[in-house]
């Protein structure tokens, strides 16, 4: 059925393949770079009893889980970014930690109910969120941690220049607004 499908050159069995959950009850398979070079982009399998274990009717099914990171950094290798798709006039949000997540997603909808395009952060250290920013070619990114929340402000970081200025929460459309 592979070779009808004209898939087989991408497909090999695998029976050391081991998935790290254990409501997989079947068959689990992982999807990689042709070349090997990455970790796996994606994986899942089979699972008899997952809604059954969480409290529902028994239902067999079929699931997988994607890395974004992975699949950025396999995108880029192969140089499958256009790059039309990330405008450098879009605007960072950063995620300090997971308890700030909240807010920092309120902030980007407010930004994107203004007209600006938005990439929202994941909670990982500060530097390694600007440094990916810095690979998508962004030139701002906005800082929302406990002491920006606590004053009602924002830290607007030029991520070319890397000067920073301090911005009232309520100011800050009008503030970016006039960058543009």
């Amino acid at each position: 059925m592979l070779e009808v499908l004209e898939v087989a050159e991408y497909i090999a069995y695998e029976p050391k393949i081991i998935r790290g959950l254990d409501y997989y009850t079947g068959t689990v398979f992982e999807a990689q770079a042709t070349n090997g070079e990455f970790r796996a982009i994606l994986g899942g399998g089979h699972y008899a009893n997952l809604v059954g274990d969480v409290g529902g009717s028994p239902l067999p099914g079929v699931g997988f889980a994607m890395g974004d990171v992975v699949i950025m950094l396999v995108l880029e290798a192969f140089g499958l970014i256009p790059a039309e798709v990330v405008d450098t006039d879009t605007l960072f949000v950063t995620v300090f930690s997971e308890e700030t997540l909240a807010e920092s997603l309120r902030l980007s909808g407010q930004l994107r109910a203004s007209g600006f395009r938005v990439i929202q952060a994941e909670p990982e250290k500060l530097a390694k969120q600007f440094k990916y920013a810095d690979r998508l070619g962004l030139s701002r990114a906005l800082v929302l941690g406990p002491e920006e929340i606590t004053s009602g402000k924002v830290v607007v970081k030029d991520l070319h220049t890397y000067e920073q200025v301090s911005v009232e929460r309520e100011r800050l459309i009008d503030f970016l607004s006039q960058k543009d």
